[in-house]
């Protein structure tokens, strides 16, 4: 078992440390191996890294050339690991995108309070839309 440590951009970042991401796209430039790890850190052109690393353990690969994966790539689906963030990077990423949603919610009539109660409850918030 190895340890890659791959860039990765904000956009699928995010949903990796939220659990809405398990898969990959890559180049096969790394003998990439079911049980690796790999720690993902964010990275983006305008900020270079940030303090931001996820790990997450390779659970398959499907390599190319097959099932329209070109030569030369991978599509690995992943599950969260033991380091990097979770759940905290939940929080974070909930507080760095929290005035957004504020006006988001506000601009459809729906207060932005009742959202986590709708939740929780299992029914629809109802706004003007």
């Amino acid at each position: 078992m190895a340890t890659h440590k791959l860039k990765t951009l904000p956009e699928s970042f995010n949903p990796i440390v939220l659990g809405q991401k398990v898969a990959d796209f890559r180049k096969d430039d790394r003998n990439f191996n079911v049980g690796d790890i790999l720690r993902l850190r964010e990275w983006s052109k305008e900020t270079s890294y940030t303090n931001r690393v996820v790990e997450v353990e390779v659970t398959h690969i499907l390599r190319g050339p097959d099932f329209g994966v070109p030569e030369g790539f991978v599509m690995m689906s992943f599950k969260p690991g033991e380091g990097g963030e979770r759940p905290d990077a939940v929080i974070d990423y909930i507080a760095e995108t929290w005035d957004m949603f504020v006006v988001f919610c506000e601009g459809r009539g729906i207060n932005p309070n009742d959202v986590d109660k709708a939740l929780r409850d299992g029914r629809k918030v109802a706004g003007n839309d």
